[in-house]
């Protein structure tokens, strides 16, 4: 039986105590830890060495550990220590990194855009670093949630080396492309999948022309997307991203030299971007060192970003302006698809001579819906919530493990300085740039609010909101909780396929060994119809007989979609996604199983009816039934 996915709080590793889990990817779970009032990151590999260990998490935690281990750069995560849990696998104590991820970063401390080249020539610099290593290091999954900046001096970190690789290690990949983020490969990585995919042994060369284009992408969500990315598409993101418009076409405030070095790293042919990371990091101090005057300004507006959230009182001008960001970024990737580039200069001069009367349409549109938001935004403030960076009573240890000294090579070991106190989250920082910006102050009445947070008419981002208006008005009545409601096509990551063998729910080939009896919400009747919310996080009951190493009783943690319209459904039919199982006793275990087809009864303010008691399926992939 596999160990859980997560730890749980009070348990002892190598003298840490762990705190709370932090996040799960696909090769390990990270945990909050603390040693005699220090705190530390523990990172646990998903699987020990003998368990059947298909995605080799295993072998891919010890060389994160001999990689880290011979790093030393002070924008790269330390390590402070390493064993054995009792169940075998492998864990690692890494520096605690008390701040945001880049993307958290831009949202909440609203940076300009010599700070962005500043971060950025610091990041490229760590990368350089890497490249130039005797064992030539690539980190193969840059992107916004693997850089943390420090909350103390704003300084990035690099973090998550479990997709690393360096010159001549051993293979692990057992697919056509290495471990990644689709969004981030380079379109020579997905030309290879096309033509060399289907052959047996095919793998493709990571090299430093793909992670200049990952760089590339991020900045690019940097410069145009005013808020980070939640759910971005999952195929064939280089085609979409190599066809953006460049940055300054979508955010007109960019700097056309900024602008112009991200559409260098996103040009489809590798020999247009810059020749390594050196060059890159050289370019970007160039930007933030430039004395111009627009490098000076906040790349995206405190107005069109989601405030740092003191607690639920935050929730509808957060969810007001998740709908706005994700209109502009749709129509970004719209025009980008549809438009060769060199008519994007001509596009964007016609698109002004329909944007003044697109306004005054909008302006009636916008005149209707505060009328009929009006029940909504007037309601009373709710008291916040504690913040989320409240520190927690430590409980008592649970388990105490005896760490074992890991197989991993010899290596010299890395000296780490102690961990800084947490500043307070609005605290200046000593000696940076960055300026955190305090939340606003609480207004009076909610309708004004939402009224004042309308663009102006000769704003470029008017015509988004008007149409973005009924959306957003449908979904008033949940707090705009989720704007995505409907189920798209997915693959499972390579944890849960291989927890779900373990668990007795899936053969070793990926075909589902099971359908699972499931009361897809604990909330609602034993049997008959249930009104579900679409878009909101569900807990599902197992039912009848226990499935393999899954007694009866236990817990499915998934979302509420719904499909398009189909024969018999014209409503369309419930999806629940479910990714975590949690068994009574032995924690949560990643999974992914889907409920089987029931269609919706009465679909209304975007809550659904229909049965509560279905099959599901365990899969490793799955899409939605077409018409």
């Amino acid at each position: 039986m596999i160990g859980a996915v997560e730890l749980q709080p009070g348990t002892l590793v190598g003298g840490w105590q762990i705190i709370r889990p932090l996040r799960t990817g696909g090769f390990g779970a990270v945990h909050h830890a603390q040693q005699n009032g220090e705190a530390s990151a523990i990172k646990v590999a998903l699987h020990r060495e003998e368990s059947g260990d298909i995605g080799k998490t295993h072998a891919r935690s010890l060389r994160e550990l001999s990689v880290l281990l011979t790093l030393d750069h002070p924008h790269i995560i330390k390590p402070r220590g390493h064993g054995h849990l009792e169940d075998g696998r492998v864990w690692c104590a890494l520096e605690y990194v008390d701040g945001w991820t880049l993307g958290d970063w831009k949202e909440r401390t609203f940076p300009t855009f010599r700070e962005i080249a500043r971060v950025a020539a610091q990041i490229a610099g760590a990368i350089e670093y890497m490249h130039a290593h005797p064992l030539k290091v690539r980190h193969r999954d840059l992107k916004l949630s693997n850089v943390m900046i420090k909350r103390s001096n704003g300084e990035p970190v690099i973090i998550d080396l479990g997709a690393a690789t360096y010159e001549n290690a051993e293979e692990l990949t057992t697919t056509p492309l290495p471990p990644g983020t689709d969004r981030y490969r380079s379109p020579e990585a997905w030309d290879f999948y096309r033509e060399q995919g289907h052959k047996p042994g095919a793998r493709y060369p990571f090299k430093v022309t793909d992670e200049l284009f990952a760089m590339g992408v991020m900045l690019y969500e940097l410069l145009t997307v005013p808020l980070p990315v939640k759910n971005p598409p999952r195929l064939d993101c280089a085609e979409r991203v190599s066809r953006l418009p460049p940055a300054r076409e979508v955010n007109p405030r960019v700097p056309e030299a900024f602008s112009a070095l991200v559409e260098d790293l996103l040009a489809h042919d590798p020999a247009q971007r810059p020749v390594n990371f050196e060059a890159l990091r050289r370019r970007l101090e160039e930007l933030a060192n430039h004395p111009g005057p627009e490098y000076s300004a906040e790349a995206h507006p405190p107005s069109v970003q989601r405030q740092p959230p003191p607690g639920d009182a935050a929730r509808g001008k957060q969810g007001w302006r998740k709908v706005l960001a994700l209109v502009d970024e749709q129509a970004a990737r719209l025009r980008g698809r549809l438009q060769p580039r060199a008519l994007v200069g001509r596009m964007a001069a016609s698109r002004q001579r329909w944007r003044k009367p697109l306004a005054l349409a909008g302006m009636v549109g916008a005149v209707v819906g505060a009328a009929a938001a009006t029940a909504w935004l007037t309601h009373g403030e709710r008291p916040a919530s504690a913040p989320a960076s409240a520190p927690a009573s430590v409980p008592a240890p649970k388990v105490a493990t005896a760490p074992a000294v890991p197989t991993a090579p010899a290596l010299p070991p890395v000296k780490s300085p102690p961990v800084s106190a947490p500043a307070p989250a609005n605290a200046p920082k000593e000696g940076s740039t960055v300026k955190p910006k305090p939340p606003d102050a609480p207004k009076s009445p909610r309708a004004a609010r939402a009224l004042n947070a309308a663009p102006a008419l000769n704003d470029p981002g008017f015509p988004a909101w008007c149409k973005a208006l009924p959306l957003a008005l449908a979904m008033a009545t949940e707090g705009c909780a989720s704007i995505r409601i409907k189920a798209e096509p997915f693959e499972c990551p390579p944890g849960a396929r291989e927890a779900m063998v373990k668990l007795g729910w899936m053969r070793e080939d990926g075909w589902g060994s099971a359908t699972l009896g499931v009361k897809l919400d604990e909330r609602g009747p034993g049997f008959g119809f249930y009104t579900f919310t679409l878009g909101a996080p569900v807990t599902g009951v197992l039912q009848g007989a226990d499935r393999g190493e899954v007694p009866a009783g236990s817990l499915l943690h998934g979302t509420v979609y719904k499909t398009d319209a189909l024969p018999g459904a014209p409503l369309g039919e419930l999806r629940i996604i479910y990714d975590h199982v949690e068994i009574p006793g032995k924690g949560k275990f990643p999974v992914c199983v889907v409920s089987e087809g029931h269609a919706i009864k009465e679909l209304k303010d975007n809550k659904a009816t229909s049965g509560v008691l279905v099959g599901a399926r365990p899969v490793s992939s799955w899409e939605p039934p077409r018409d």
